[in-house]
């Protein structure tokens, strides 16, 4: 199994890059994989879905933990090379931990799970990123809710704005 301490001597840019050299997932990038019938996400497996069964699974709290090595690096690179090697090494690392699911999501109407392409992959990586920097990045979770919450205020004040002055010119 691979580990991230094995590159504690390597820049992030070069474990991104080594990393993504490796062997292509078995899934293509927008093909997915059935997984068997008896298959359960394990404590690697990254489940793709939304509400808090998802966010507190073992392995999406391990899957924050690597994003996380690589948050700085990716925030440091310039290049949009350099953030795509770091994403898919982020992939190729999930994907090595959990050799029969990775990046899982279960279908609606069989109830089985399978993994998803690359492309799906990348957008949960790059959504994950994104929400840690949020600060740095318009379109996490994190800032889309701050500017949701600060235009809903700026909507009330001018609501109790437009009220107290329509009051006034009634009073007068």
């Amino acid at each position: 199994m691979l580990m991230l301490s094995q590159f504690r001597n390597e820049t992030v840019f070069e474990t991104a890059m080594a990393l993504s050299k490796r062997s292509p997932s078995p899934v293509g990038s927008g093909e997915k994989r059935e997984l068997s019938d008896i298959f359960l996400p394990g404590n690697f497996d990254v489940i793709c879905g939304k509400g808090k069964s998802c966010f507190n699974h073992q392995g999406n709290k391990n899957f924050r933990k690597i994003v996380g090595v690589y948050l700085e690096g990716y925030a440091e690179a310039s290049s949009k090379l350099e953030k795509s090697a770091i994403v898919t090494a982020i992939i190729q690392t999930i994907r090595t931990q959990s050799p029969e699911g990775g990046f899982i999501k279960r279908e609606l109407t069989t109830g089985l799970w399978s993994e998803v392409g690359d492309h799906l992959a990348r957008e949960k990586v790059g959504q994950t990123i994104r929400d840690a920097l949020h600060l740095k990045y318009r379109s996490s979770t994190k800032a889309k809710k701050k500017r949701r919450l600060a235009e809903q205020a700026k909507a009330s004040a001018n609501m109790t704005h437009i009220s107290s002055t329509h009051f006034e010119v009634i009073n007068l």
